[in-house]
């Protein structure tokens, strides 16, 4: 690159602060001891699922085991997201309820818990959104407000984009709201119709038992169901691939979650001194996952390749996931509501839309050189300018999406008098 003389100001390096060296250097030795302590496939299990690996000794395991996870629909296992949150916060939640005189201690005490492991993790959008959402709520219980999910989720939706606008396209971002906001706007009517399909238990230990596990299967059914039908349509636009089987893939999942997040959390704490006794715990619970991954990863149970739904259907998809909790809560409404939404993702899926109108790009004057506008109903872009120079041609690379794919586009833009024109190469 070529600058005039004194055309740049050299503005030097700052460090990070020394807070921010100390997480960073703990972070490092959390992920040293797992790869120490752990097998390689286990070490990069628990160090995703824990705080995120962002840089894996070995690439090409890390991918086989992303494939793996992502192909079975549960790919939210290795991103540090809400559900780590919860079941850090979650103990001091509880025992806040439990122990009421002591529960503003213990609420501060999950904040500053929640806090330290925020630090400790790669703070991507997921990460960020829940632990604003835990933030919000602790606030709200010490001031024995009624906690309000759906507040807290557009909290902490309003925080990240006052910080960070264009977090907005984020797909991350966009995943982790819609899959929060599915579970607390869609599960609830669809647990309330599983209790009523399910028979009730008797008097006895055993009908004790059952209705523990009646309410435990209502309920993670009724979870899994709602952050698919979230989130289903995001992953389709962006990834093209779907698989229905995810469902039945996230119910074992779950509880295996619970065990391992514990698991690596005491884990983490133990390791750095020297005591790996709950490594074979650790281990364990990863193989578990991952077996799990495999079995619904592969055909014909695995992701296999969609349509993309149409840009106009996606608002009315994720007012679909509202309309259940509208209806009467009973056993056929909001099951009816679910499967039609159902329906019409599967039918968009199978369905190729109706493609977008070739856009126009045109070569622009704008005094100092001359720019390229790509314009689409979609989006208008200024994707490139270019020195003007006298009997010039113009060469550059012009990216756009089409049909959800990406398509890089060589273009040569000559320059004769005061017109120019651009040939796609």
């Amino acid at each position: 690159m070529r600058v005039r003389p004194r055309g740049y100001r050299l503005l030097g390096h700052q460090p990070a602060p020394a807070w921010t060296r100390f997480f960073q250097g703990l972070r490092g030795h959390i992920l040293a001891a797992n790869r120490v302590t752990l097998s390689p496939t286990a070490a990069h299990i628990a160090n995703d699922f824990l705080i995120g690996d962002d840089q894996p000794p070995d690439p090409e395991l890390a991918q086989r085991i992303d494939d793996a996870f992502r192909d079975s629909g549960t790919i939210h296992l290795l991103v540090v997201s809400g559900t780590q949150v919860t079941l850090v916060l979650g103990l001091f939640a509880l025992a806040g309820q439990r122990l009421h005189r002591a529960r503003h201690l213990l609420w501060f005490l999950g904040g500053l818990a929640l806090g330290v492991y925020y630090l400790l993790t790669d703070g991507a959008a997921p990460v960020s959104r829940a632990a604003v959402m835990g933030i919000a709520f602790l606030v709200g219980r010490a001031l024995d407000r009624e906690p309000d999910l759906e507040n807290c989720l557009g909290f902490s939706a309003l925080a990240l984009l006052m910080a960070n606008p264009l977090g907005l396209f984020d797909i991350g971002f966009q995943l982790s709201f819609m899959a929060v906001w599915a579970l607390i706007r869609l599960s609830p009517p669809l647990n309330a119709s599983f209790l009523a399909l399910l028979p009730g238990g008797g008097e006895g230990p055993v009908g004790k038992v059952w209705m523990v596990c009646r309410t435990a299967l209502a309920g993670g059914a009724a979870g899994c169901i709602a952050a698919h039908l979230g989130v289903a349509p995001v992953l389709e636009y962006h990834f093209q691939r779907a698989s229905w089987f995810a469902i039945l893939a996230n119910i074992p999942m779950a509880g295996l979650a619970v065990a391992m997040m514990y698991a690596s959390l005491a884990h983490m704490l133990l390791a750095p001194l020297g005591l790996t006794l709950l490594a074979p715990l650790v281990e364990l619970a990863a193989r578990a996952l991952y077996a799990v991954a495999l079995l619904f990863s592969g055909p014909p149970v695995g992701a296999a390749g969609v349509f993309p739904p149409p840009l106009w259907l996606m608002p009315l998809l994720a007012l679909g996931v509202a309309v259940p909790s509208w209806l009467k809560r009973g056993m056929l409404a909001p099951l009816a509501a679910a499967a039609a939404l159902a329906g019409a993702l599967f039918l968009s899926e199978q369905v190729p839309a109706l493609p977008p109108a070739a856009p126009t790009l045109r070569a622009l004057d704008v005094g100092q050189g001359d720019a390229l506008l790509l314009q689409s109903w979609f989006v208008t872009a200024c994707r490139a300018s270019f020195a003007r120079y006298c009997a010039s041609t113009l060469t550059g690379v012009l990216t756009c999406f089409q049909g959800g794919e990406r398509l890089r586009t060589s273009l040569v833009a000559s320059q004769s008098g005061r017109s120019t024109r651009v040939a796609l190469i």
